[in-house]
């Protein structure tokens, strides 16, 4: 959800250049895959360009356009940010109610996550 939600208020998002992680791999593999809700465009190989404008030029990752890291992602709708924040501020207020920390929570996430 925070990649489509950045994607949609910065107008699209990529991969680095350089590194990425394999959990990001399998987000950006996803996107291109997976969601046909999501413009995908290929970069050009900046050093070998086959289109004009530069603007699509970049350092390329291995696998050309097989990669899914090679490619510019848009969104073609935005998340409801209003209800974001809404959910976001009952949440704290039953957190506060309920007298449980936010670290509390996400130890606890990443415990069952990660630890079990």
């Amino acid at each position: 959800m925070m990649y489509d939600l950045v994607m949609s208020l910065e107008g699209g998002l990529t991969a680095d250049r350089d590194l990425v992680s394999k959990d990001a791999k399998r987000v950006w593999s996803y996107y291109k895959g997976n969601r046909p809700d999501v413009k995908k465009k290929p970069f050009d190989d900046i050093h070998d360009p086959k289109t004009p404008p530069t603007i699509d030029d970049a350092e390329l990752h291995p696998g050309g356009k097989k990669n899914a890291l090679n490619y510019a992602y848009f969104a073609s709708k935005t998340p409801n940010i209003n209800k974001l924040l809404s959910n976001h501020k009952a949440m704290k207020s039953w957190l506060k109610k309920n007298n449980i920390s936010i670290e509390e929570c996400a130890d606890l996430f990443f415990d069952l996550k990660y630890y079990e």
